[in-house]
This record gives C-alpha cells, structure tokens and sequence, in this order.
C-alpha cells in the first residue's frame, strides 16, 4: 500500500472552499451545518493522503483522503459504492457514474475475500463495493472547487477518476447504516398544510401486500385500510388534484384511488429517530412500490 507523506497546508480552507460549491440539486432536505470535534484534538499535519491497494487480479484501487478537520458538511447522500476503473465512487442516480468520493481523515482500504471495504480509523467498516451506504458530507460539481481539493490531496487528480466530488463528513459503521431514516415534513400551500409525507431513506423490503382506498386521514396523514403509509424514496406529494408523484412528477396515484403497496409492517424501532419526529399515529406501513389495485 503506498501512502503520500503529509505537509502542512491550512486544512480548514477545504471546508470553506467546499461549502460555498454545493449545488442544490444534490442535497438532502436538510440544512447544511457545521460538526465540530468537540476534543479540538487534530494530528500534526494539514495534508490529505491517496492511498492504494492492490487487488487479487493486480488491479490498483485509489481511496483520497481529506486532511483532518474539525468540520464537515452534513448534507447527506445515499447510493451504492461502486468501483469503476480503480476509482471508488457513490451511485446515487443523479450521475451516470457516481460521485468520487473523498474519504474522511483516518480512512484506509483493505481487500477481504476479493472484496473491496473501507474502514474507519477504529478499523470498524464503514463501505464496501457493490453495497448501499449512506454519507454525510457535500457537493463540490465545478472544476474550480475540484481542483482546490486536489491540491490539499498529494497525488490527485487521479488519471481515469473524474469528478464530481463528494466529500464525506465521518461515517457511520455499515451495522448503524443498515438502520434507514425516516422524514416527516408538512406539505403546504401558501400557509395551509395539506398533509404529512412520510418517506424512508430506502425502500421496505417486499414481504407483503395491502390493498385499499389511499385516504387523507382528519390529522392530514396518508393511510391505506388503518396504516400510516411511510413511502419509499424518490416519492413526492402534489396538489390538485392532491397525489402521489414519482421522481419525475408523473402520478402514481390520488387520494380516494383503490391501490396496492408491497412492503411490510413496521414499527419505531425500524426508523432512526422516529419518535422524535412522526406524529401519526399507527399501525405503520413501509411501502416498496405503489401500484393500481388489481
């Protein structure tokens, strides 16, 4: 494995460079903000690493490394981690090949069983190739923004890893990741909401069927028979007439419409923080696909 030694440079300008470069259309509903690292303890060196391994088939694997810092961005993304001609990037659907990703400080690589992981700097895994993660960190899509990364990074640009970039804040371990989020957020018009959507991070698993009447309940929640419907990701809630759209704004179905959802019965210990942000009340229903009744 080759590793870059460090140099100094101030590594607090990443965080400041990347911030003012993230584009909309990536980020997650929540807010951009600032973690800090509550020791204020950073290693002696303000240089990001490229670190490789080599494969089984002699083929290199490059992971960036960012320079330590007491921030990150905690935008958030999930997609599949993907090797593609040596480089390790996140699909998440919006690029035709991901984003390369800029791993956090104290990352490292290792291949296990001809599988491609990356661990943490308590050596707890944190992604592995062909598997979903879920990243905290932000966008950085213009070549001005790139190119001052790859300056912090000794050995960057990497021949054949193009951007975008997305930097990751820490991660989670996978165990933690496999948990999904879950939103719960008011759709409005002007100052009325019309109703609560639900989603999830990532679609339930399809174990069963439930069929009925999409209804707006009196609390302004999406229900099918008694169930909260907690829909799956790429889902969004339109007005007049009011519906369920896909990625595209296409329709999927409209209150008072007999469908079908496959899913599962789920509970508050399924969701990351659940209590703390859904106020309908159950039984719940994580959905995979919605479709007509048949």
């Amino acid at each position: 494995m080759l590793r870059h030694q460090p140099s100094n440079l101030v590594g607090l300008l990443l965080i400041l460079m990347v911030a003012a470069c993230i584009p909309e259309t990536t980020m997650d509903e929540s807010v951009v903000v600032l973690a800090n690292d509550p020791e204020g303890e950073l290693p002696d060196t303000n240089r990001g690493v490229l670190l490789e391994e080599i494969t089984s088939d002699d083929q290199v694997i490059y992971l960036p490394v960012q320079p330590p810092s007491g921030d990150s961005m905690m935008a958030l993304m999930e997609g599949t981690l993907v090797e593609v001609d040596g480089c390790l990037r996140m699909e998440d659907g919006y690029y035709a090949d991901g984003w390369l990703v800029l791993w956090p400080f104290g990352s490292d690589i290792r291949v296990v069983d001809d599988r491609i992981e990356v661990i943490n700097e308590d050596g707890k895994l944190v992604a592995r190739v062909g598997d979903r993660m879920r990243a905290g960190g932000g966008a950085v899509e213009n070549t001005r923004g790139m190119a001052g990364l790859n300056e912090m990074i000794p050995g960057m640009p990497i021949d054949g890893c193009p951007g975008p970039y997305w930097v990751a804040a820490p991660l989670e371990t996978m165990v933690e990741q496999i948990v999904p989020d879950i939103y719960f957020q008011p759709f409005s018009s002007g100052e009325q909401i019309l109703a609560w959507f639900v989603n999830q991070s990532r679609p339930s698993p399809e174990t069963k069927i439930l069929k009925g009447e999409l209804l707006l309940d009196s609390d302004g929640c999406l229900r099918l028979e008694e169930y909260l419907l907690i829909l799956p990701p790429e889902t969004y809630l339109r007005e007049n007439p009011l519906r369920i759209a896909d990625r595209g704004l296409d329709e999927i179905a409209q209150i008072g419409d007999s469908i079908q959802v496959t899913g599962a019965e789920k509970n508050s210990d399924d969701y990351r923080y659940f209590d703390n942000k859904v106020r309908c009340s159950g039984p719940y229903w994580g959905v995979n696909q919605i479709s007509a009744a048949e």
